[in-house]
């Protein structure tokens, strides 16, 4: 491809994980997945913030162990979160940074205030890294590129949804779409194995702090979510927790020392990057030895972890991964012989143990390992991204010569996403229930397009001149059992006895799976509210 062409098409898909992000951009008539600065394909999702600068990705590890209170990662397991969310208070006791209560109920790092620059919150951590990751695309195409699509897990919520696309924008990215990753990860498989039949993809997405499992009905280019299950709190930093603390313990009973003491962060920095190390050779080894000279006190840091022990320690943890394989398949109402393939994404996917679990919940089929786990995310969102950024201009299309643009049309034409809502929609109603508005798994509409969705009720006293509307996301029958979502009041409604005032609740759904809420009083707009959690 000529380099005029390389200019014309322009566009990058981004994986943006928990522990390591990754970016694809289309170049040479493909899809490539971009190295960063320093030729590594994925790249830390850290920031570290010094006297001089602030530093991203691989430099931003390298240095983590001298800046232990201001090197920030695990923005993921925040982002769109309540401080007070019983999650965020108890993964605030094993960061060595410190997290506090910020406007608006958020979460906000505590960083200290000798260093210049500082961002505070999840959101600015994200938009930090997905800067980074822009320029790095930048670096490959010559110019600027701000077309992109940002991929989120299947079980994020709308609050998630919305401060992630928010992040990607203070980025200076024109965000095309929040797109699914295990839909991401079965385009990258359906792109890679040219589906030419129909076939029941199962996708096993297990990453650094989230997993999900997708079913999609495959068909050539036709990618449609049948169901969608998962914990957007479960992956690979929780099986780094569980041998950091079986190891501080073992250092403990060796010299009385915790590292769990808040004198220690900088030291349990240093143990930090040694577990991530080590918990990546147990995967291909079966015993690493994790060696720190003068770790604490002048105390010497020596272990041998053996991959059994790494596998009973995170037993538990890998178990849970079974529920969501089940409910999966009886929402698809597909029995485990009705599934084709079983593509893993995720670099936690690459645990010896959990493929052969799924191996054996599947009565011994192979799981698919032909495309890589850490960069089908990144790879399917790009092939969306420039779908949807150049397939459908025609400016852009007019422009390519015509070998080019036949090629081009073979590749993306008759690309189609059927997406669908993880979990479902509602408002609190009388006696505290929950009344579903968005059933789980409705489907999303096309781009730039909206589903519409209606409520009407009546009040339930005489004389009321407003009322409270309280929204929710989630699949327990009582309302604040669920995630909420938001609040307004409608207010200025005519004093009028029961049942004659009509109260309409208009719910907007696009392609994003992001809600927008409308209130109206007797045909006439009251209040408007889109959720927003950033």
């Amino acid at each position: 491809m000529s380099e005029k062409e390389n200019q014309i098409i322009k566009a990058i898909g981004i994986d943006l994980g928990t522990t390591h992000s990754c970016i694809g951009i289309f170049r040479n008539g493909r899809v490539e997945i971009a190295t960063n600065d320093t030729g590594t394909r994925v790249t830390p999702s850290m920031v570290t913030f010094t006297e001089k600068e602030i530093a991203v990705g691989v430099p931003a590890k390298n240095i983590m162990g001298k800046y232990s209170k201001s090197t920030i990662y695990d923005s993921k397991r925040l982002i769109g979160r309540n401080y007070d969310d019983p999650i965020v208070q108890e993964d605030k006791k094993f960061w060595p940074f410190e997290i506090e209560e910020g406007e608006n109920n958020l979460p906000k790092y505590k960083i200290p205030d000798e260093y210049p620059n500082r961002k505070e919150y999840p959101i600015e951590i994200s938009t930090l890294i997905l800067k980074r990751l822009k320029d790095f695309g930048t670096d490959l195409y010559g110019e600027e590129v701000t077309k992109a699509v940002i991929t989120v897990p299947a079980y994020f919520n709308n609050s998630q949804r919305e401060a992630t696309k928010k992040a990607g924008l203070d980025a200076g990215l024109d965000v095309l779409r929040i797109l699914n990753e295990p839909t991401a990860a079965a385009i990258a498989y359906g792109f890679q194995n040219k589906c030419e039949n129909e076939k029941h993809i199962l996708v096993f997405d297990l990453g650094g702090g989230t997993f999900d499992v997708s079913i999609l009905r495959v068909n050539k280019k036709t990618f449609e979510v049948l169901a969608t299950c998962g914990d957007n709190h479960l992956g690979g930093e929780d099986f780094n927790q569980r041998l950091m603390n079986y190891l501080i313990e073992d250092f403990k009973e060796k010299t009385g020392i915790d590292l769990h003491s808040p004198k220690y962060q900088k030291q349990k920095k240093r143990l930090v990057k040694e577990v991530e190390s080590a918990k990546v050779q147990l995967s291909s080894l079966k015993e690493v030895s994790i060696d720190i000279d003068g770790l604490a006190d002048g105390e010497d840091f020596f272990v041998e972890v053996t991959r059994s022990t790494y596998e009973d320690l995170c037993k538990d943890l890998w178990e849970k991964c079974y529920i969501p394989l089940q409910k999966a398949l009886d929402i698809a109402k597909l029995t485990k012989e009705q599934i084709d393939d079983i593509v893993l994404a995720g670099g936690s996917s690459r645990t010896p143990k959990i493929q052969e679990m799924v191996k054996e919940f599947f009565n011994g089929k192979e799981v698919c390992k032909s495309i890589n786990a850490d960069e089908a995310i990144a790879y399917g969102a790009t092939i969306v991204a420039c779908k949807e950024s150049n397939f459908n201009d025609k400016v852009v299309m007019d422009a390519l010569p015509e070998e080019f643009r036949k090629q081009f049309e073979d590749d993306f034409d008759g690309l189609e996403i059927i997406d669908a809502t993880p979990l479902s929609i509602g408002i609190e109603v009388a006696g505290g229930k929950m009344q579903v508005i968005i059933p789980k798994g409705t489907k999303l509409p096309e781009m730039h397009k909206t589903r519409f969705f209606k409520k009407a009720f009546t009040l339930f006293k005489d004389y009321l001149t407003s009322y409270n509307v309280d929204i929710f996301e989630g699949e327990d029958t009582i309302a604040v059992k669920n995630n909420k979502l938001g609040h307004f009041r409608v207010t200025g409604i005519p004093p009028k006895k029961k049942g004659e005032i009509i109260i309409e609740l208009l719910f907007y759904l696009d392609h994003d799976s992001i809600i927008t809420v409308k209130a109206r009083c007797n045909d006439e707009i009251q209040q408007e509210l889109q959720i927003k959690k950033h």
